[in-house]
């Protein structure tokens, strides 16, 4: 069977590149969907705490409001003291005040409360802003680079895939068949033959075979994972060179 090394290795090394390629653009999208999902994070922490900011802004204004008419109360029922004929409506009016008092006092302890809130949540949003500041512009740039990396990686699959195609037709069919039949059972279809043993699957050849690989002429596959072998050592030596005494004059 005809046997031609070079254009096998070289039709080998376009689909490892091939697979490599395929490897990125399996890779990139996720290294870029990461980078999207970190700022989209960041980005819904903010507006989760400038969210709760703006309900305890709100909540704050309704209870200063509170405490506003609370006071309004008191002034009135202050008021009122002046014009109390008796001891029991002086009494009275003395407990609404005190009651008025209480109240007014526990809202401006939940006012204080949500002073201490408002704060915390605007350090947190600062810290937030501080971070886009810095970070964003530089996940930005690292998704644009995965971009164009991605769209690099495309172009060079395509122009393999052309070339494999010219490789490809320069092989007999026989070869085709079992460098494609190999390819797809084990992902790739060549071994190196090395001191006797096939380098793929570390089983010794027989060494009439292994003698047969060393001279890269002819199809020969292992006989256990069934790779193509090549060999890619010094050529055998011929029986001159193997006996240069024979060669001397006597």
């Amino acid at each position: 069977m005809e046997f031609d090394l070079a254009t096998i290795l070289k039709l080998q090394q376009i689909d490892l590149s091939i697979n490599d390629c395929l490897r990125k653009e399996e890779e990139l999208p996720r290294r870029i969907l990461t980078l999207e999902d970190e700022i989209a994070s960041r980005q819904k922490e903010m507006e989760l705490e400038k969210g709760k900011l703006t309900e305890l802004l709100k909540s704050k204004k309704e209870a200063e409001a509170e405490v506003e008419l609370m006071r309004g109360k008191i002034a009135h029922y202050k008021d009122q003291l002046l014009s109390v004929k008796t001891n029991k409506e002086y009494a009275a009016l003395l407990k609404e005040i005190d009651a008025a008092q209480k109240k007014v006092d526990g809202i401006e302890e939940r006012i204080i409360g949500f002073l201490i809130e408002v704060d915390e949540h605007n350090a947190h949003i600062k810290k937030i802003e501080s971070w886009f500041q810095s970070e964003k512009s530089k996940l930005l740039a690292e998704k644009a680079t995965l971009e164009s990396e991605l769209a690099q990686t495309r172009v060079a699959r395509s122009g393999f895939e052309s070339k494999r195609v010219e490789v490809e037709a320069i092989l007999p069919e026989t070869v085709r068949h079992t460098y494609s039949r190999v390819r797809a059972l084990r992902g790739g279809a060549l071994a190196e033959a090395r001191d006797e043993f096939c380098m793929e699957c570390h089983v010794r050849l027989r060494p009439q075979v292994y003698n047969d690989i060393r001279n890269n002429n002819q199809l020969i596959t292992c006989d256990s994972c069934y790779r193509i072998l090549y060999y890619d050592g010094p050529p055998p030596l011929s029986i001159s060179d193997e006996s240069p005494e024979s060669n001397e004059p006597d």
